[in-house]
């Protein structure tokens, strides 16, 4: 799931789409947040952290491939094959 946002953050970056509100903050501080509550066994909080992030990951993918429609084709191709590899 960490990869997911991370993917979808960079097909972000490479076609300069512009969203409607990105996580920039969010979703890297609840990535690393999912981590440490798991190291210390903590699964419980986070698995409440990681429904937030996977909550965040899906709002940016659903956004990037609303987004990624309005393209050129050849952009638009780039786009579905990367959100393709990453699923």
């Amino acid at each position: 799931m960490i990869k997911h946002y991370f993917f979808a953050y960079i097909i972000y970056i490479l076609l300069l789409i512009i969203i409607s509100q990105n996580y920039n903050r969010m979703a890297p501080r609840l990535a690393i947040q999912v981590g440490r509550y798991a190291h210390a066994r903590q699964y419980k909080r986070m698995n409440g952290s990681f429904r937030k992030l996977r909550t965040v990951v899906g709002r940016v993918w659903r956004d990037v491939e609303r987004h990624a429609q309005g393209l050129s084709d050849q952009k638009q191709v780039e786009a579905l094959k990367e959100l393709c590899l990453v699923r």
